[in-house]
């Protein structure tokens, strides 16, 4: 027998989208309990949430194909404007399909989570400086190619399970950084509602940029987060991205290394 689950995702109390809903939709084999449907059952769920009715059978379809997915309802703009962002960046999480008649956006579930929402230990830190590592090489990049995230935040970079073993990047104005290690896991960052297409050489888009790292430090150690960051061990990290920001330097390779080497001084208390 086949069966179906839907639940609805918990808001991030830290994003600064609007209350957008987004629902968790599995598809399994023989496997019924309580969180589980059958096929009736799972379309009077979606009566009930509001999720569109006449979309049902297109929901089926990409559900027995991907197996977990995540639906996002939103308004026909933004739900345009996040799956044409979501294609042009690198590292941002690519959607399966957008369905603008619809209201919906689907993407894949990330069933490792985030990097705010992981269960971090001394046992897996170099795991966590890794990560942290590819979320802000992917920031970088997207900001080289004219695009600020607006949104970016520990709970906004999910995780997944990869086979490659590391991942360069080329900075068209900057230069490469070569081969940074996954440790078996990819980051994919999430959520461009906010996300603006910027002039890179204007200072107050330089100063957003700065400004963005330096939020995604300070709440990587907030206690709603990662609750046992050392935040002595960030310090010199948040000394380096300041005095970028305060002096308006434009993002080089020095700059880079310099985060990236520091990261690799991030510790638990």
């Amino acid at each position: 027998m086949n069966t179906y689950n839907i639940r609805i995702l918990p808001k991030n109390t830290f994003s600064l989208q609007k209350d957008v809903p987004k629902y968790h939709l599995s598809y399994y084999h023989d496997k019924i309990n309580n969180y589980n449907h059958d096929r009736n059952g799972w379309i009077n769920i979606i009566k009930t949430l509001n999720l569109p009715y006449d979309n049902t059978n297109f929901l089926l379809t990409i559900l027995e194909e991907h197996k977990d997915i995540v639906v996002k309802i939103s308004d026909d703009e933004s739900i345009r404007k996040e799956y044409e962002i979501s294609n042009k960046i690198n590292g941002f999480v690519r959607f399966i399909c957008c369905n603008c008649e619809s209201s919906q956006i689907i993407m894949p579930y990330f069933e490792l989570g985030s990097i705010g929402f992981y269960s971090w230990t001394n046992e897996n830190i170099k795991l966590l400086r890794t990560c942290i590592k590819h979320a802000i090489l992917t920031y970088i990049t997207a900001f080289v190619l004219g695009y600020l995230h607006g949104d970016f935040h520990p709970g906004n970079v999910l995780l997944k399970k990869t086979k490659q073993t590391s991942i360069s990047y080329l900075f068209d104005d900057i230069g490469e950084i070569s081969n940074i290690e996954t440790n078996g896991i990819r980051t994919w960052i999430m959520d461009f509602e906010n996300t603006r297409e910027i002039n890179k050489n204007n200072k107050a888009d330089l100063l957003d940029f700065y400004f963005d790292i330096q939020k995604f430090f300070i709440l990587l150690q907030d206690h709603r987060f990662i609750r046992n960051i050392d935040k002595t061990s960030t310090a010199p990290l948040l000394q380096i991205i300041n005095h970028y920001m305060n002096h308006l330097i434009y993002p080089d390779l020095n700059f880079i290394h310099k985060v990236l080497d520091n990261i690799e001084n991030i510790s638990l208390s």
